[in-house]
This record gives structure tokens, C-alpha cells and sequence, in this order.
């Protein structure tokens, strides 16, 4: 969860993707992840999929949301793996930020 405090730092890649391109690119992204692909030594948290209706959401979790260039290598090694179509958006959000978007008082139990 965003919540932990291992995570708290940190943020997510994220794609919208069609159904049809989800379960090659959870594959790919999870072959990434086991076979240790991706270039920032213990900066990945996780990976997720929210399985939708119409659509499907995948995540790279990272620790460190604040550092650029770390983040912007995730995000390198997303395409290099995935070479997702030009349709796909790749966007990063911050959880620091969001909740703060979200209004939730810093010292508040979550």
C-alpha cells in the first residue's frame, strides 16, 4: 500500500492499457522484474495490475519519488521491456503528493 512507510517516499509508473495488450505485458513486466532488468538496484517496490471492466491499469513501484533521475531510468527500462504502442501513455505520480492532492493531513493515522 502507498500508505507503508517503506512506500511512503516513493511513487508508481503507471499505463491504461486495452485488454488486449494486458496479459503480454504483465508477463513481460514480470520477467523484467524477476530477471532483475531493471537498471536501479533495489528502487522497485512492486508491480501491479487492477483488473477493470474496459480497461486495465499496470504499475512499477518505486521507493524514491524523489529522485529524477532514478525515476526517469524506471521509466526507461518500462519501454525497453515493454515497447509499449504510441498510444499507451506511461505517467508517474508521486504518493507524497497525491496525498496531499487528496488532502489527507500529514500526521494522520492511515
Amino acid at each position: 500500500m502507498w500508505e507503508d512507510e517503506h512506500c511512503k517516499d516513493g511513487g508508481q509508473w503507471s499505463m491504461k492499457l486495452p485488454k488486449t495488450h494486458s496479459n503480454k505485458y504483465w508477463e513481460d513486466l514480470c520477467l523484467t522484474l524477476i530477471g532483475d532488468q531493471f537498471s536501479e538496484e533495489n528502487e522497485v517496490h512492486g508491480i501491479v495490475i487492477q483488473v477493470k471492466p474496459n480497461m486495465d491499469s499496470l504499475q512499477v513501484w518505486n521507493k524514491s519519488g524523489k529522485k529524477q533521475a532514478s525515476i526517469n531510468t524506471i521509466k526507461d527500462d518500462i519501454v525497453m521491456s515493454l515497447n509499449p504502442e504510441p498510444t499507451i501513455s506511461i505517467q508517474y505520480q508521486n504518493f507524497a503528493e497525491a496525498i496531499e492532492k487528496a488532502g489527507v493531513p500529514k500526521d494522520a493515522e492511515i
